[in-house]
């Protein structure tokens, strides 16, 4: 059984453990989100918004983007469009957008951005592409700061891209919740208080 002074030092090698896991290991997840807060004057289409899940592989001191999952909302009312994946770089198939598919780690608007290549990647808005014509090609990529800016082969014409801004956070792995857990349960039986003892005459 522990005693006091060993719950407390488990809580806090827990504790400690979680917060050193919850650094992005060599395999990483980011929760991804672009928000478009300015229309281009030609007023094609959009707003675009984009919410994913991008996997990436640490490679020196940044992210190579290794997978990308979620959607796109396009205009008011929204319609909805299914990403369906990584464009390989450094360019689309229809010469459009140059990127890298990098997550920068050091410099840019950390902790986490992207450079002035961005991300490339597909998704299922039917509006224009011409390789395939099921899919529209999307780059998002950094303009300094916190300003990010959207092409995509749906407006007809990516010389009027769609400005806004990006967020990217690193998810703690399954392991880091798991320790973070444990360390709370722990806490929380070291404050529990015990029932004094009866004192009998």
């Amino acid at each position: 059984m522990f005693g006091r002074k060993n719950l407390i030092s488990a809580a806090v090698l827990a504790m400690t453990a979680a917060i050193f896991a919850s650094t992005p290991a060599k395999a990483a997840v980011f929760d991804f989100t672009f928000t478009n807060t300015v229309l281009p004057t030609s007023g094609c289409c959009g707003p675009f918004d984009v919410s994913a899940v991008i996997t990436a592989t640490l490679v020196g001191t940044n992210y190579d983007i290794t997978g990308i999952t979620g959607t796109v909302t396009e205009g008011s009312p929204s319609t909805t469009y299914s990403i369906t994946g990584l464009i390989t770089p450094p360019k689309d198939p229809g010469n459009y957008f140059n990127f890298d598919n990098v997550i920068l780690s050091t410099g840019g608007h950390a902790p986490y951005s992207l450079d002035n290549g961005g991300i490339g990647f597909y998704a299922t808005d039917p509006s224009y592409y011409p390789a395939d014509g099921t899919n529209s090609a999307f780059n998002v990529y950094g303009n300094g700061g916190t300003s990010y800016t959207l092409g995509t082969t749906a407006s007809y014409d990516v010389n009027s891209p769609f400005n806004g801004t990006v967020t990217i956070s690193a998810v703690p792995e399954t392991s880091t919740w798991a320790m973070m857990l444990i360390g709370f349960g722990l806490i929380g039986l070291q404050l529990r208080r015990r029932r004094p003892a009866e004192v009998t005459a």
